[in-house]
């Protein structure tokens, strides 16, 4: 089950609709992601303009600390330390890759639905100087 923490009265009303109590107001520790649809797009003579589809992706989320707002992304044995940020009902894991480029990952809570939680990873980056992005759509399950 996903938690949110917050001081604000509506968004306690929010975490008592989910069904946190206040010890499980933490969530996961770790989620399996399996992200089975994704696309890419590439700029041509000023328009991004779509590429082909990409092959399924699947990691992991893994050493969730939601105080130090830090986590890793596990790609079979390499691993990648992220930047969380929660949000009402999702949390985003932010990674600053190689020459400061962006890859975004966000897991939706979703009441009544603490098995599977809607994923979406996106990536901002370029090749040879020119702008390429591509966005998965997909699950994570809790792990533990």
């Amino acid at each position: 089950m996903m938690c949110l923490r917050s001081s604000g009265a509506g968004l306690l009303v929010l975490v008592m609709q989910l069904g946190c109590g206040a010890a499980a107001q933490e969530g996961p520790k770790a989620y399996s992601c399996m992200f089975s649809e994704g696309a890419s797009f590439g700029l041509e003579q000023g328009v991004f303009k779509g590429g082909p589809t990409q092959a399924s992706l699947v990691f992991d989320v893994t050493d969730i600390d939601m105080d130090a707002q830090t986590a890793k992304l596990r790609f079979g044995a390499r691993e990648v330390p992220v930047k969380l940020v929660q949000a009402i009902s999702a949390v985003h894991f932010i990674e600053v890759a190689g020459e400061g480029y962006l890859n975004l990952t966000t897991i939706y809570a979703v009441a009544g639905n603490e098995q599977s939680y809607p994923a979406v990873h996106s990536r901002h980056f370029g090749v040879l100087g020119q702008p390429v992005v591509s966005q998965y759509r997909g699950t994570c399950k809790a792990k533990g």
